[in-house]
């Protein structure tokens, strides 16, 4: 445990310049603090960036992620549906459904059952868009997740081993408060709404913003379901990599 707690201060310190902007207090050592931040941000806008286009490939529309090196942060170029590549991973899914059933999985054929259909309510309705827009936080989430179970789960001694359930420590529970303080700052306060409304040099244009206004929503519904989705996950990814950890009493 000395490790997912060391490694939650260590985050919370590195969100700390997040935290000074969005709530508007004096930070020493902001500067410096800033350098680790930022990088550690640009992972999160990568992996953001990832979750909208594989996303977007998989409703039949290309789409190439890129940084926004004007306004900060990323973007993703979405371009029109193609139905040929609709009909690929429609596909994909039977010949998946074929394999599995002759393998005798039925349980996962009803898993993948359901994600077909689910697949299919999405693709034909708006409610595709508003999934590609919520994945870009939502992968933030899951990444965030899948370094912590992966920290938790490597218990190698190797020296290198070591420095790497550290990074992924770190990392996974920096991306998961990043998004519980954007999102707090959302729910808790106007300057942080009308800041987030601002961005990319436009009005609205956010990913929660544009969720907001798909489903008729206050945005600050939205970010109050994304911060308890972070918290969620958060909670689980602990509650997991203890209850799986191959040697409990291995600790950094």
């Amino acid at each position: 445990m000395r490790l997912f707690l060391i490694s939650l201060l260590l985050a919370f310190v590195f969100c700390l310049p997040q935290l000074a902007e969005q709530m508007d207090f004096p930070l020493p050592a902001r500067g410096l603090l800033a350098i680790p931040a930022t990088g550690l941000s640009y992972m999160l806008v990568f992996f953001h960036e990832i979750g909208h286009t594989v996303c977007a490939w998989l409703f039949g529309m290309p789409a190439f992620p890129q940084f926004d090196f004007t306004h900060g942060g990323g973007l993703s170029r979405y371009y029109d549906r193609s139905y040929i590549l609709l009909a690929v991973i429609w596909l994909l899914m039977a010949a998946l459904a074929v394999r599995l059933y002759r393998a005798w999985h039925y349980r996962w054929l009803i898993v993948l059952g359901i994600g077909f259909a689910l697949h299919l309510l999405l693709t034909f309705t708006r409610l595709h868009s508003v999934f590609i827009s919520f994945m870009g936080h939502g992968t933030e989430v899951l990444v965030g997740a899948f370094c912590m179970l992966r920290a938790f789960w490597n218990t190698t001694e190797k020296s290198h081993g070591a420095a790497e359930r550290w990074l992924n420590m770190v990392f996974g529970i920096f991306a998961l408060l990043s998004n519980m303080i954007l999102t707090a700052g959302l729910v808790l306060s106007d300057i942080s709404r009308a800041a987030y409304a601002m961005q990319k040099g436009g009005h609205l244009l956010g990913d929660l913003d544009s969720i907001a206004r798909a489903v008729h929503v206050p945005v600050q519904a939205v970010a109050g379901f994304l911060f308890l989705v972070a918290l969620g996950v958060l909670a689980a990814a602990v509650y997991l990599g203890r209850l799986y950890t191959p040697h409990p009493a291995e600790d950094i």
